[in-house]
């Protein structure tokens, strides 16, 4: 199955956007893979694989570097918690990708949450916690949002991705109670688009893929996932290409570090 939403940035961006500017174009697609068996995730990584092409990846996140957290665990692995304002102010940080954040509220009447409750975690492929989640790229761990409402990732976050081209990664186990709407809605420069994805009809471990190709280099803030009431999802394999740094401007960068470091000589010299 197939879901696609091409939309124009709304009139409030536009209101913002530079005299002459246009609002960016944003194709939103999402494909499902079946349930994650070798085929299956076979042919979704081709998928990615060809959707990205050529383009430069200048940030990936599989989740690899996380302390992944089990089912009895409350502290030491990869989780933040959501405050009194329905969003948590410690995300799980990715140098590469941004900031995750949890998105309340929080209900899981199937007690499919695992502890830290009430907290987005890393979770692992061990058969005893992924409730049909898993690992997509060939790894181990991925990013869940353990029955909460949903997953607020904010780019850039700890990184210094802008002038972003596409964005691609996979989902797992969405809609797998059969009767919620999952939504994703990217916002940025001069863009604003939800994409509503529609159920799965209580499938579990479905795996799916989502593209997202700009009609121009843009400067994204945040993309938001929200689910329904007692379910759940993983992310994982993330990839976001984006306009390169040019050549010349990290010789400049280069420079300005060398000459930094000049500074610093000539002034320890002084002060022998």
């Amino acid at each position: 199955m197939r879901y696609n939403c091409k939309a124009l940035g709304l009139v409030a961006a536009l209101a913002l956007a530079p005299m002459g500017a246009s609002a960016a174009l944003v194709d939103i697609t999402i494909q499902n893979f079946g349930t994650g068996s070798a085929v299956d995730t076979a042919n979704a990584t081709a998928a990615l694989d060809a959707f990205m092409g050529s383009s430069p990846i200048t940030g990936t996140e599989d989740f690899e570097g996380f302390t992944a957290c089990t089912g009895g665990n409350v502290g030491g692995c990869a989780s933040a918690p959501v405050g009194s304002s329905g969003l948590g102010t410690t995300p799980i940080q990715s140098s590469s990708v941004g900031n995750f954040y949890g998105i309340a509220p929080s209900d899981q009447p199937g007690g499919s949450a695992l502890n830290p409750k009430d907290e987005i975690i890393v979770r692992s492929d061990n058969p005893n916690n992924t409730f049909s989640r898993y690992d997509v790229v060939g790894g181990t761990n991925w990013l869940d949002s353990n029955d909460l409402n949903g997953i607020r990732w904010e780019i850039p976050g700890s990184t210094n991705l802008s002038k972003i081209l596409k964005i691609a990664f996979f989902l797992t186990d969405v809609d797998d109670v059969g009767n919620v709407d999952f939504k994703i809605t990217a916002v940025g420069e001069d863009v604003t688009v939800e994409n509503i994805f529609g159920a799965h009809g209580g499938v579990n471990g479905s795996l799916d893929l989502v593209t997202m190709q700009f009609d121009g280099p843009i400067d994204l803030t945040n993309i938001q996932m929200t689910t329904g009431a007692g379910d759940g999802f993983g992310i994982d394999g993330i990839q976001v290409a984006s306009v390169p740094l040019p050549a010349s401007a990290l010789l400049l960068l280069g420079g300005l570090g060398g000459l930094g470091g000049l500074s610093v000589l000539r002034r320890r010299k002084r002060a022998a």
